[in-house]
């Protein structure tokens, strides 16, 4: 498994980079829940995205910010449980979900599951 600086100097898989560069625009405020080390919010701090990064797991986010030390974009990380984040509405763009963050809770798994945004089939 790679380490996280590794995982940082990786960055972006060429169809997350192709989607965000869609989808996102410099300046933009996003939220990544389930940011672990900081791969993705410090991938987009280069593209000039104002990337927030959280994880429940306080050892990940220290290694996001101290990789973050020499971002050479706005990048923050905090503490924070995906199921209860307290953000206020229009406070981030777009919130990101990158990876297996949903499978996982302390009930077990049955207990989260994938969601669709009413009006989409």
């Amino acid at each position: 498994m790679a380490t996280a600086r590794e995982q940082a100097r990786i960055g972006l898989t060429p169809g997350e980079r192709a989607l965000f560069a869609r989808h996102l625009a410099a300046g933009d405020r996003v939220l990544d829940v389930g940011c672990a080390s900081g791969r993705v919010s410090l991938a987009l701090a280069e593209m000039g995205v104002r990337a927030t990064g959280c994880d429940v797991n306080p050892t990940l986010i220290d290694q996001a910010a101290e990789l973050a030390r020499a971002a050479t974009g706005p990048v923050g990380f905090l503490v924070a449980d995906a199921r209860r984040l307290g953000v206020r509405d229009g406070v981030f763009d777009a919130v990101l979900l990158v990876g297996s963050v949903v499978c996982y809770s302390a009930r077990g798994a049955s207990a989260v599951g994938p969601s669709r945004a009413s009006g989409e089939s």
